[in-house]
């Protein structure tokens, strides 16, 4: 249940912030954000999800709504050497990264427990939230916000050393 793709003309940086975005999905909610995520990266990550499914109802008989991303890695292909020109004769090296992309569905939940739910945007649950715990500004109530020195510019520190 494994599908890659190596040497993907673009860098691995800016595919590794789509992955970000799916990792531990279930594989059609995946589907569903990078259909709608307007970048280059999610239609290749889109492509290799899409492969990675089909081997897995292919080869291994499973049903496609018990798959979930288990693994999804970006990693650094090889960069192709470009160069710009410059005055007197030289160049510029200019360095074209590629990814290799690497998805491995599982079987089994279809979201990690300790996750953010992405509906939320990273918050918990009214549910999950510690009624008896303090916040923050009853917290600090108690505290006592500690002085900073001012700062003096240097001129000024002369002026009261002169004077």
């Amino acid at each position: 249940m494994k599908a890659h793709l190596h040497s993907y003309r673009l860098a691995p940086k800016k595919t590794n912030l789509i992955a970000g975005m799916v990792r531990g999905l279930s594989v059609r909610h995946a589907m569903d954000i990078l259909e709608r995520t307007p970048k280059k990266g999610a239609q290749a990550i889109l492509g290799v999800i899409r492969s990675a499914l089909a081997n897995a109802v292919h080869n291994d008989r499973q049903h496609a709504d018990d798959l979930f991303i288990r693994r999804l890695l970006v990693n650094q292909g090889t960069a192709y050497r470009r160069g710009v020109p410059m005055a007197r004769g030289r160049v510029r090296p200019i360095r074209k990264f590629t990814s290799h992309i690497e998805v491995v569905l599982g079987v089994g939940p279809t979201e990690k427990k300790n996750q953010p739910s992405s509906a939320l945007g990273g918050l918990r649950p009214a549910s999950q939230i510690n009624p008896k715990s303090p916040t923050y500004a009853e917290a600090s109530a108690g505290r006592q916000i500690p002085k900073t020195k001012e700062k003096v510019s240097k001129k000024a520190a002369s002026k009261q050393i002169s004077s």
